[in-house]
C-alpha cells in the first residue's frame, strides 16, 4: 500500500485521477475472471468435442539456440525528458527468434547488463532491464556507446509428478497438503499448503490417459469467494478517493492525497497480510473435457547456463545529442555525457545536421556557439545538411547558389553550387554544368564529365545520367562502373541487376563490375532471388540460374507472378508453377 500511493503522491491531480482510473480498470479486470470462473458450472463434455493438449515436458533443445540469437546485438538510443530509453534489437531478427516468454515450464531467461560503456566512464554494477519487446528506461540522457550482457538460462533439471483422483484426493507433500477439493465432469478445484512452491504445470488426464486441454483457471490466495470479495472493496476504494481527486476536494495537497488514500485502502483486506491465515492456496480449472486424475509437476532441482555478449550503439552520435520533452515542445542540446548546452523551444524538430550543429526553428536558422553555449542566427533562407558533417548555405535570400561550411560554421569551398545529391556518405555538388565528387573537407575530388544527373545510390553505387537520358553506374570514389549506355538499369540482386540497351529492346545482366555477364537475347526477365529468375526467350518463359543455364524450360508464353512470401513462378495461367528456387510445386 505505501508503494501505492508514493508511485501517486508526487504527481499533479489530473494524473493522480487518470492513473487511478487505469488501476480500477486492471483490478475490474482480474475482477471480470474471478466472476467468470464463479459463473461457470461444471459440464459434461462428449469425447468428440475434447480438445487434447500435449503432455508436459522441459524442452532444453532449445538453450543453444537461444544462444546463438544474440551473437549481434544492438541498441537505439531515444533521450527525451531528462531519461535515457533505449531499444534492443537483434540484427537480422526473423520469425525464429525465441521470446523468452514462449519458453513453457521449466525454464527461464534472465538477460543482465554486466558492464555499461558510457563516453566518459564505465559503469559495473548497472542496475537496469534489457528485454526485446519495449523501451527501456536507462538513466540519464546520455551516449552509451556498448553494454556487456550476459544471458542467464536457469532450468529444471529435476521434478516430483504427484497424482491426485477421486480415489486418492489428498497427498502429504514436503510436511504440507495438496487436496483435491471438488472434481467433477470437466472442473477441478484443488488446495495446495502454502509451504508448496514451484509448481510447474497442473495436467488434466482423461480415463484413457490422454492429456486434456485447459479451459479456463483461476490462482487465488484465499478461497475464490474470499478473492471476489477483496477486489470488489478495493476497487470501491479507489473510486472514493478517484472521485474526491476529481471533485478537486484536496486542492493539489499531496498531504491531504496521503491521508484520504491510507485512511480508504490501510484496512481493506487486500493490503492485510494477516487476512490471508488459513495457509492455503487454491486453482480452480476447467478442462475441454472429462477429468479423471490430476497430475502436477513440482521443481526439485534446477540447473544453469549462461553466456555473455555485446551490445553496440545503433545511432550514431557525435560529441552532441538532442533530447526532447514529453509533449515535444522543447529540447535539450547536451554533451555526449550529459551536459547541459542550451535549450530550444520548438514545435517541430529543430535539428538540421548529424553533429547537431545547425538547427531551423519557425522557419529561421541557427548554428549552435559552444564557446558560448547559444545559437547564432544565420541570416538565408535554406540550409542544406549533408552525412559528412559539412552544410551549404545560400549566401543571401536573392541568391540561388550554395556555398559549403564546416560545423564550426566555417567557409571550406570557394565554389558556389546549384544543386546536390548525398547517399552512402558520397557528396555530389553541381556547378557550371558538372557534378563534382567533394570530400568531407569541401575539397572537389571528382569532376564527372558528361553526368547531368545522378538518380540514387545502391550499395555504394550510383546511376549516373546523360543529356540522352542514357544510364551508368558510378562507384563511391567515382570510378565509372559501367558506360552511360543503358535505357535501363535495375538494382543489384544476387551480384547481378537487369539491364536494358535500348526500349523496347532486349535484357540482359551485368555484375557489379560493369561486365556483361548475359547477353542481350531475353525479351523479358527479372531480378534474382534464391539464385533464379525467369525469363522470356525465344518465345517462351524459361528458369534460369545466375550462371544463365536453363533449370526448366515452361513452354509456355504466359508467366505470373503472385505476391506471396517469397516468390514464385507460375506458368500457362497457373496450371503449374514453381517456388523461388525452381522446385516444382504444383502441376
Amino acid at each position: 500500500m505505501e508503494y501505492f500511493i508514493s508511485k501517486l503522491e508526487d504527481k499533479g491531480m489530473h494524473t493522480k485521477g487518470e492513473l487511478l482510473k487505469e488501476t480500477i480498470e486492471t483490478f475490474n479486470g482480474l475482477l471480470a475472471i474471478y466472476n467468470m470462473g464463479s459463473s461457470l458450472i461444471p459440464e459434461q463434455i462428449n469425447i468428440e468435442n475434447e480438445i487434447y493438449d500435449v503432455p508436459f515436458i522441459i524442452d532444453t533443445t532449445k538453450i543453444p539456440s537461444i544462444f546463438s540469437q544474440y551473437q549481434e546485438v544492438y541498441h537505439v538510443q531515444y533521450p527525451q525528458d531528462g531519461h535515457n530509453y533505449l531499444k534492443f534489437l537483434v540484427e537480422n531478427e526473423t520469425d525464429i527468434f525465441i521470446n523468452p516468454n514462449t519458453l513453457g515450464a521449466g525454464i527461464e531467461i534472465e538477460l543482465i547488463p554486466k558492464t555499461i560503456y558510457y563516453r566518459d566512464t564505465i559503469d559495473s554494477t548497472p542496475n537496469y532491464k534489457v528485454n526485446f519487446e519495449d523501451q527501456m528506461k536507462w538513466g540519464t540522457s546520455r551516449v552509451v556507446d556498448s553494454i556487456n550482457i550476459q544471458c542467464r538460462v536457469t532450468y529444471v533439471s529435476d521434478y516430483d509428478t504427484i497424482t491426485i483422483s477421486k480415489n486418492n484426493p489428498k497427498i502429504i507433500y514436503k510436511g504440507g497438503e495438496i487436496i483435491l477439493k471438488e472434481m467433477k465432469n470437466n472442473y477441478v478445484h484443488i488446495q495446495l499448503s502454502d509451504t508448496i512452491h514451484d509448481l510447474l504445470e497442473i495436467e488434466g488426464v482423461t480415463s484413457k490417459g490422454k492429456i486434456i486441454g485447459k479451459k479456463y483457471q483461476s490462482d487465488s490466495e484465499t478461497p475464490l469467494i474470499d478473492a471476489q470479495k477483496k477486489y470488489t472493496e478495493l476497487i470501491n476504494a479507489l473510486k472514493e478517493v478517484r472521485e474526491e481527486v476529481y471533485l478537486e476536494q484536496l486542492n493539489n495537497n499531496n498531504e491531504e492525497f496521503r491521508r484520504l488514500s491510507y485512511n480508504k485502502l490501510s484496512k481493506l483486506d487486500f493490503f492485510n497480510p494477516e487476512s490471508d491465515n488459513d495457509r492455503y492456496y487454491y486453482k480452480t480449472i476447467y478442462f475441454n473435457g472429462e477429468v479423471d486424475k490430476i497430475k502436477l509437476y513440482i521443481k526439485k532441482s534446477t540447473r544453469e547456463s549462461s553466456m555473455n555478449f555485446m551490445s553496440i550503439a545503433n545511432t550514431n552520435y557525435g560529441s552532441l545529442i538532442a533530447e526532447h520533452s514529453k509533449d515535444f515542445a522543447s529540447y535539450r542540446i547536451l554533451t555526449d555525457t550529459g551536459e547541459l548546452i542550451t535549450k530550444i523551444q520548438s514545435e517541430n524538430y529543430p535539428v538540421l545536421s548529424q553533429d547537431f550543429r545547425y538547427y531551423e526553428i519557425n522557419g529561421e536558422y541557427f548554428h549552435l556557439n559552444l564557446n558560448k553555449k547559444e545559437l547564432d542566427r544565420i541570416i538565408t533562407d535554406s540550409i542544406i545538411a549533408f552525412d559528412n558533417d559539412i552544410v551549404a548555405i545560400k549566401k543571401d535570400r536573392d541568391h540561388k547558389g550554395y556555398e559549403l561550411f564546416s560545423s564550426e560554421k566555417i567557409k571550406i569551398s570557394n565554389y558556389e553550387y546549384s544543386k546536390f545529391k548525398n547517399d552512402y556518405g558520397v557528396l555530389f555538388g553541381f556547378r557550371e554544368g558538372y557534378f563534382y565528387i567533394i570530400n568531407s573537407n569541401g575539397k572537389e575530388k571528382t569532376k564527372l564529365k558528361r553526368v547531368v544527373d545522378i538518380e540514387f545510390g545502391y550499395e555504394r553505387r550510383f546511376q549516373i545520367m546523360n543529356k540522352n537520358d542514357q544510364y551508368g553506374l558510378l562507384d563511391d570514389k567515382g570510378k565509372r562502373i559501367a558506360p552511360m549506355v543503358y535505357h535501363y538499369i535495375g538494382l543489384f540482386s544476387e551480384g547481378l541487376a537487369l539491364v536494358q540497351k535500348h526500349n523496347n529492346g532486349n535484357y540482359g545482366f551485368i555484375n557489379t563490375s560493369g561486365k556483361v555477364v548475359h547477353p542481350f537475347v531475353y525479351e523479358d526477365a527479372y531480378s534474382f532471388i534464391d539464385g533464379v529468375t525467369a525469363v522470356k526467350y525465344e518465345g517462351t518463359y524459361k528458369l534460369i540460374n545466375t550462371e544463365g543455364k536453363v533449370i526448366v524450360d515452361s513452354k509456355s508464353d504466359n508467366l505470373f507472378m503472385p505476391s506471396v512470401n517469397g516468390r514464385e513462378y507460375h506458368f500457362d495461367y497457373s496450371k503449374v508453377y514453381y517456388n523461388s528456387k525452381g522446385k516444382l510445386v504444383s502441376e
